[in-house]
This record gives structure tokens, sequence and C-alpha cells, in this order.
């Protein structure tokens, strides 16, 4: 870290928003994924500047060792050997099972920055994380004005529209405490510490008195770990520094950050036309302002409208969207374009999950299984339809002639759901089932299946883990059980020392980066579980919040598509990852 005036450090809490209400503006699952990952992109952007400015490991929480996102930035930007990269499994698939489609971070993060750069990094990193998004939004809007074909006019209002509606998006909320509140009196020592400043500081978010201990100030632990523990040679065993009041300065840091995202800055924006059909808040982009007044009757030749008959695949029928909803609607085929980039491919297939494939899995298995039989209308209209993303059990039919239409079948069933002539639809139906139930064993009359579950999973109580809320073990258990015997032995004549051991070990920042290292479980054993299953894991991201008014989850929540069990459980801030292909 760059040296700073008087070498002081501070923590730094940043979070982004809104996390629910922009996952929620769904109409599919796809869109679900999209908002939960585009967050997860967004929080990565948000931790870049801090990143390249002080390097990876000022990020005390989410742990980044390992996430897929990270490493290509430090193999491409950075500009890391190759090599170094070559057995990552991101570096190995080229379909949207690449771990590089699992929401990977979440949307807030923790970390040590120098205390008079604070203010400054918070505001990089605001302006940094909105440009990147006002770039995508642009992009997007290119896109769709590709498809949609040349507008007569020469700067469409899209783009104007776009860069209004995105204006301060995402919310970013921040907060900053120094580490020069715990004052050691003996400095060459870093020991005898001084709390009064820290104490202050932390009185007016407990509600108590000046003065008044409170927190971790107040708890059975500082009163022991405050004071030098020595042997009964006199020698010392524990002298406390700064190090030790971590987990005091973590909690003013969240308080402070709590009390800083409950007041809101609102600015006007003048919206005219008709609004978003997901969310109802802002107009949908068009051509024109003109064309914002048309009436449903009206607007068979909208932007959407063109859109629709050129990509059915990014907008349903009669949906007219808004940026936000447009920038997460083509953010699975943007992501997919720029995976394929990053390996090298021509294309990756854009991640798209669909209900029907979940309902469909253990039929499509056994379709594959009889040799995939088809007849040449399906195989016509398959043509159209886009392959979506299967459970990765079915990947062992990879080589198989079939699986390309196996992976296109459940969109068929989509845009039949979605098409306004009922006896097309039927029709389709009824040839996507004539198909899974021909060939040799197959169980005649079995209709198309539409069941699936959703099997949520969460571990509970994630911000009393990471504000040492929890019991943790004590010190004493915590050693080598040769040490332990020792320790004990020795502590036999020494009260302190005997005190000292049966302390819960405090929060540290090595204990958030394990416990961040634990969210693994929802992309590494879990998913392993669900795809016996013919289902899957969509990894979760957390808010990580000590102070979500219903408590934050585990990092090893998840959510798991399923047709063996129906369980619901409420989740905050949960976001959907990948793990199919």
């Amino acid at each position: 870290m760059p040296r700073t005036p008087g070498g002081d450090a501070a923590l730094l809490a940043l979070s982004l928003g809104p996390v629910q209400s922009f996952i929620a503006a769904a109409r599919s699952t796809s869109d679900l994924w999209a908002g939960s990952h585009l967050l997860s992109r967004l929080a990565w952007e948000a931790m870049k500047p801090v990143c390249e400015r002080l390097g990876p490991d000022a990020i005390l929480f989410p742990r980044l060792r390992g996430v897929p996102q990270v490493d290509l930035w430090l193999r491409d930007e950075i500009e890391l050997r190759a090599e170094w990269f070559k057995d990552a499994e991101w570096q190995r698939r080229a379909t949207d099972a690449n771990p590089l489609f699992a929401a990977a971070l979440p949307n807030r993060f923790i970390a040590v920055v120098p205390a008079s750069a604070a203010e400054d990094i918070a505001a990089t990193v605001t302006e940094r994380v909105r440009t990147w998004l006002q770039g995508l939004g642009k992009q997007v809007a290119e896109r769709l004005l590709a498809e949609a074909g040349p507008p007569s006019d020469s700067t469409p209002y899209a783009f104007d529209q776009m860069r209004r509606q995105l204006k301060g998006f995402p919310e970013v909320h921040w907060a900053s405490v120094r580490f020069s509140l715990v004052r050691p009196r003996n400095l060459d020592k870093q020991t005898d510490l001084e709390v009064t400043a820290l104490s202050e500081a932390m009185a007016p978010f407990f509600g108590v008195e000046r003065g008044k201990p409170c927190g971790f100030l107040a708890s059975a632990a500082w009163q022991v770990l405050q004071k030098e523990v020595q042997w009964t040679d006199n020698t010392t065993f524990f002298a406390p520094n700064p190090g030790v009041l971590y987990p005091a300065v973590y909690d003013l840091a969240e308080r402070v950050l709590a009390a800083a995202k409950s007041t809101h800055v609102f600015t006007e924006l003048e919206q005219i036309g008709w609004r978003d059909s997901l969310t109802g808040e802002n107009e949908w982009l068009s051509l024109s302002k003109e064309e914002l007044s048309g009436t449903p009757g009206q607007r068979v030749n909208s932007l959407w409208a063109r859109v629709r008959r050129k990509q059915p695949g990014w907008v349903k029928e009669g949906e007219h969207l808004g940026a936000l909803s447009a920038v997460k609607r083509l953010w699975p085929t943007i992501f997919a374009d720029e995976v394929g980039k990053a390996l090298g491919e021509a294309r990756v297939p854009r991640f798209v999950v669909s209900t029907h494939t979940m309902a469909l899995a253990h039929q499509l298995e056994g379709w594959l299984e009889r040799g995939a039989p088809i007849t040449e209308e399906l195989r016509k209209e398959l043509e159209g339809a886009e392959p979506v993303a299967v459970p990765r059990r079915l990947t062992s039919f990879s080589d198989h002639r079939g699986f390309d239409l196996a992976k296109r079948l459940p969109d068929l069933l989509e845009r039949a759901a979605d098409d306004i002539d009922e006896m097309k639809a039927r029709r389709l139906r009824r040839l996507v089932s004539r198909a899974l139930t021909s060939g040799e064993r197959a169980t005649q009359g079995t209709t198309i299946e539409t069941y699936y579950a959703l099997l949520m999973m969460d571990g509970d109580e994630m911000g009393a883990w990471l504000s040492g809320d929890k019991n943790y073990p004590s010190y004493c258990d915590c050693f080598h059980p040769m040490v332990r015997s020792e320790f004990n032995r020795r502590t036999a004549r020494s009260p302190l020392l005997d005190e000292y051991g049966k302390q819960p070990r405090a929060m540290s920042p090595n204990r958030h980066l394990a416990i961040s290292a634990h969210g693994s479980t929802a992309s590494g054993s879990a998913p392993q579980w669900a795809r016996s299953r013919r289902g899957s894991i969509r990894a979760a991201t957390t808010c990580a919040s000590t102070r979500c008014p219903r408590m934050s989850r585990s990092p090893a929540s998840a959510a798991m598509w399923s047709r063996s069990a129906s369980i619901s459980a409420t989740r905050c801030c949960a976001g959907f990852g990948d793990s199919w292909s």
C-alpha cells in the first residue's frame, strides 16, 4: 500500500444497490440470472479501481483469489503469464457452463486503504462503475438499433433515453473508519492502546453516553485482550496491538455505512411516455419521442416490435423495455460474446435458463438415450430456435447427433407459450410431445412434463458470522492438541492466562477471508449433488450486511432447480450463477 502522511490506514466499506428490486424485476429465469450476474459484474467493476491502485490484497472481503472474473483481469489487463491460468476451469469450457457465468461476487466489499485517500477512492469507484454501465447501455442501444433497422433520425432518441435512465445507477454507499482512532502510547512496539477516540466515535451508533464502553469495547473479550499477558516467568505471552481492535473498527464502519444507506438523494427524471413493461417506472426505449405516445395497437413499427421480428429471443410479444430492463435482457448475449473473446472462441452460446428445460430434463435424457428420433417437420421448426442451458448431466450426450436439437426443444416450447396464435402453439407442443415419446422403449401416451420445483437453501446468520457475534471457538480450542496441553499446564497458576485461553477468537481480516472462501460450497460440492438429480445450482451471492433487516445469509446460500422437491425458504439479496451447459 502506498505510504500516506502519518502512515494512517482506514477500513473502507462500500456497497452497491438496489439489490432485491433490481433482480426481482424479471419476467423469466433468464432475467433473474441476468440481474444477479450483472450485479456481480458491477461489484467487480467497483472493486477494480481499488485493486489497480492498491492491489487485490487490499480487499479483505470478499476473497478474490480464484474468482474467474478476477483471474481474467490478472491475465489480460495486468498481463500475468497466461500459463499460470492454463489449468483453470474457466479456460477449458467454451460453453455457458463456464464458471465465468457464475455470479461469484457480493454487492459490497471491505478494503484497507490509505485514510487520506478513502474519499478519493470511493469517488473513483462511483465514477468508474457508473461509466462502465453507461458504456454497456450504449452497446445495448446499438445492438437493438442494428436489429431494428436504420432509423430515420441520425441520432435515435433511444441513446438519449439510455443515458438519462442509467444516470446515477447503481447507488453507491460508502463509509470509512480510520485506524488512528486506536492510538498506541508505545509507538515503537505499537502497544498500550488508547481507545478514547474510538469509544467516542462508537457511542452515537450504540445509543450510549460518551465515554461509556459499547460494542466490542464492552465485551468480555476486550476486558481480557486489552491487557498484556505474561507467563509465570514474567516473559510476555501476548501484548495487544491496534489489530486486536479490528472487530470494533469493522463494526463501526458497518454502522456508519448503514446510516449512509438510510439517507437517499433523489434526482428528478421527467418521463412523459408509456412505461417499461416490467417495472412501470421509466419510458420504454424508442426511436423518437412521438413513438412513446402510441397506444398498444399503434406499436406495430416501434423499436421493440422491429426487434421482436428479428430477435424473438430478446423480447416477448408486446414487451417494451426501458434502459435497465433492456440491459438485463441483452446481458446474456453480450457476456457470452465477451467470454468467447476471452477464450478465443468464435461463439459461446448465450446463457438462457428455461423452466421448460427444468421440467423436461428427464424426458430429454430418455429421448437422447433412444437415439433422438425426430420428424422433418420438427427439425425445420428447430432451425429458428435458440439453444438453452441444460443440466450438466446431459453433457454426457454432447457428441450425440441430437444434443444440439435437445438444447433447442425447450426454446421452441417457450415460443409456443408466448405465441398469440393458439393453433400454431398447439401444433408445436404436439410435435415436441410426439418426438419425446417416440422410439423404442418410449412410454407411450406421456405428455410433456410441466412440473419443476425450486429448492432454496440457506446458511443462516451470515451477518453474525462476519461481525463476530457468533460464538467462535476459544483461543485455546484453536491450538494444536499438543500446544493446548502445554498451554493448560502453564496456565494452571495464572488466572489471566487461563482467562485469555477461554475467550472466543476475535474477528480478524483472515476470518473474513475464510468466510468468503467458504462460499465455494455453492459452486463446488453442492452442484455435484444437484446434477446427480438432474437439477442445477444457481450459485448465490449475498448482500453480506450485518445490518440487513432480515439478517443476510451464508455465502454458501444456493437455489437449486430440481424436479425432486418443493421447499421454500426466505432468502436475502441472493443471486444466481450457473452450473448448466
